[in-house]
């Protein structure tokens, strides 16, 4: 069979099509098995990092405050050798990248004294840091699907101690409660880690208050999922406060900030 050809058309196609072709922007899966192991685990985190305009996403799962803790849970992990303490992860290559973004699975309770503690579940939660967009100092968002609520609620206050220089307005939400007086301790221990052993400046720190998903045991699912939304917003610097002191930047959406650390 003999098809006339259009003299318009060009010779080339596949060079043609190519030209046409809108680049696909690369999926981002999330994980559904909650009791995944660490090294199948980084392969997603693997994969967020790669993402166009990617943060820097640290390759693996962050677990441990120390490394003695590290070498004290050795023989009851099955993946202990890929889990990273708190200083892997923050002293990890950044590639100069504005925002960091790290995957926790931690224990939630002391272990001293439970004659249990090997069995105990764990917590997924994650933590962006966001660099200022004058380079002095960090902006930290914890994410936990499972917030705590502090004693007394939230307070709507009209200035916080962190270092900002900037003024809350009344109608923001604020945590007057020091965060280790609410928070599970291995994320009160990231705060004092930041601030003590790695002498990081730290300007604000947000904590998620959203209880939408709360209490439903998918922890891993939804720390991903808003992981996954924070590698799609790009790499971005904190975008600041308004005149009033409060958050220009979506990432602190549903958000309170601490009133002091």
């Amino acid at each position: 069979m003999n098809i006339a050809r259009n003299p318009n058309t060009s010779n080339n196609q596949d060079t043609s099509f190519s030209t046409a072709t809108v680049p696909l922007t690369p999926r981002l899966k999330l994980p559904r098995d909650p009791e995944i192991l660490a090294p199948r685990l980084s392969r997603y985190l693997h994969k967020y990092n790669k993402y166009p305009n990617a943060p820097s996403v640290h390759p693996n799962p962050i677990s441990f405050p120390t490394g003695k803790q590290k070498t004290s849970w050795a023989s009851s992990l099955p993946d202990g050798n890929h889990r990273d303490t708190y200083a892997v992860w923050w002293r990890s290559p950044k590639h100069n990248k504005a925002c960091w973004l790290g995957c926790f699975s931690t224990w939630t309770s002391s272990w001293v004294g439970d004659p249990k503690w090997d069995s105990r579940p764990w917590h997924a939660w994650a933590v962006a840091v966001l660099k200022m967009q004058d380079g002095r100092g960090k902006c930290i968002i914890i994410y936990d699907c499972d917030p705590r609520i502090p004693s007394g609620g939230y307070g709507y206050g009209y200035g916080y101690g962190c270092g900002c220089g900037y003024k809350q307005n009344k109608r923001s939400r604020v945590i007057s409660v020091r965060p280790r007086r609410f928070l599970l301790p291995v994320q009160a221990k990231l705060i004092e880690h930041l601030r003590m052993r790695e002498n990081v400046p730290i300007r604000a720190v947000f904590y998620s208050t959203d209880t939408r998903r709360a209490g439903r045991n998918r922890c891993l699912y939804y720390t991903m999922r808003w992981m996954r939304k924070m590698v799609r917003f790009g790499d971005k610097p904190f975008l600041g406060f308004d005149k009033e002191g409060r958050s220009l930047d979506p990432r602190t959406e549903r958000c309170a900030l601490f009133d002091s650390l």
